[in-house]
Parts: structure tokens; C-alpha cells; sequence
């Protein structure tokens, strides 16, 4: 599944050259990476010094190319070229990389469980249907999640109840299905929970 494609348009893309790797990463300048404290931050912000999965960045440049592609992968990591880079760009200027990255990833729960429990859905990873998750879900949630909840006070709380109120629970299903111990662990808790919370015959006798 991807986010964006568009295989004529030409974009301006950064290099982050990095030693011991022959190749530089290469991704456009909101698309974010993770430095070495596993901070995300958009691929414009980082500085040569910095250290990308515990290499030093060692230069960095722009390059003009045609075609790009923003693929989302379950985990919302990418590895390339020997390095991670998260799924996913930022939209909000203000908030950080790594708050959007975790709220992102958790409003694309609701496609992913999609894509991997619906035949067929995704098959085709059309820039048609991916780009229009893109616009119309992951755009508008996170501009205006974590715009709010980015506010001082009830607001700011308010916002993250709500975003947990609509995204958690898909979150939360996508995760039992995707790693069937989890529901057998729920299964199991939930049993014990209702064996210790049901009186027992000895004691409705005794209270009767």
C-alpha cells in the first residue's frame, strides 16, 4: 500500500550521505528518519554530525528526480540502503516528527486492517486508491488531531481522548488479528477476570 505515486511528476529530493553506507538515503525533504535516540524528524531538519541508526551524516544534498513513491508497510518503518526511515511524512508543522509518526501510524490501522483481511482491496496499489487515503483520511486526521491536541489545557486533552476513541479500538483489533497470542492472552485474561468476579455457589448458599 502506498500513500502517495506518481511515477511522471519530477520532485526535489535530499541525499543524506552516511558513512559506511555507499549509498545516500534519498527522500523528500517532510518524509521522516529516525536518529540514533530513535527520534523521528523530517529528513530537512537533519544536520551533518548527526547520526542516523548510530552512522554519522556526513553530507548532505538535493537532487531533482521523476517519480516518487511513499509506500506504508505494517510496521511504518522502511529500510533502505542499509537504514531506517519511517513510513510516513510530516504535515504539521509545528508538532514533532515523532508525535505524528506515532499518531499516523495509528490512524492507518483503519486501512491496514483493510488491505490485510479484505482480498483483492489492495492488490493493485493503484495511485488512484492510495492517494486517496492519503488526502481524505491520514491529511485531514493528523492536521487536525494533532494541531488541537497540541494546545495547552482541556483542549489539548480533549483531543487525545478523541483520537483515541476513534482510532485505538481499530488499533487494538488490527494488533489481536495480525498476533493471534495477544488474543489468547486477552482470551485468557478475560476468563480469569470473570471466574474471580463471579460469587461462587458456597457463598450464594451462605447468603441465602
Amino acid at each position: 500500500m502506498f500513500g502517495h505515486i506518481d511515477r511522471q511528476a519530477k520532485a526535489e529530493f535530499i541525499q543524506l550521505h552516511v558513512e559506511g553506507v555507499q549509498q545516500p538515503l534519498e527522500l523528500s525533504s517532510n518524509h521522516m528518519v529516525f536518529l540514533e535516540d530513535n527520534k523521528a524528524v523530517k529528513a530537512a531538519s537533519v544536520q551533518v554530525g548527526d547520526r542516523l541508526d548510530n552512522k554519522v551524516v556526513t553530507r548532505v544534498s538535493t537532487i531533482t528526480r521523476k517519480g516518487y513513491y511513499a509506500p506504508y508497510t505494517y510496521e511504518g518503518e522502511l529500510l533502505v540502503n542499509g537504514l531506517r526511515a519511517s513510513s510516513y511524512g510530516t504535515i504539521v508543522e509545528k508538532v514533532s516528527g515523532a508525535v505524528q509518526h506515532q499518531v499516523i501510524h495509528m490512524i492507518m490501522s483503519l486501512p491496514r486492517l483493510v488491505c490485510s483481511n479484505i482480498a483483492g482491496v489492495c492488490d493493485n496499489n493503484t495511485e488512484v486508491f492510495t492517494n486517496k487515503i492519503a488526502d481524505n483520511l491520514v491529511v485531514p486526521s493528523v492536521s487536525v488531531l494533532t494541531e488541537v491536541s497540541a494546545q495547552k489545557g482541556w483542549v489539548g486533552v480533549a483531543a487525545l481522548l478523541l483520537l483515541l476513541a476513534l482510532f485505538a479500538p481499530v488499533y487494538g483489533l488490527e494488533q489481536v488479528l495480525a498476533h493471534p497470542a495477544i488474543a489468547v492472552c486477552v482470551a485468557f485474561g478475560w476468563m480469569v477476570y470473570k471466574k474471580k468476579s463471579t460469587p461462587s455457589n458456597a457463598a450464594k448458599i451462605k447468603v441465602a
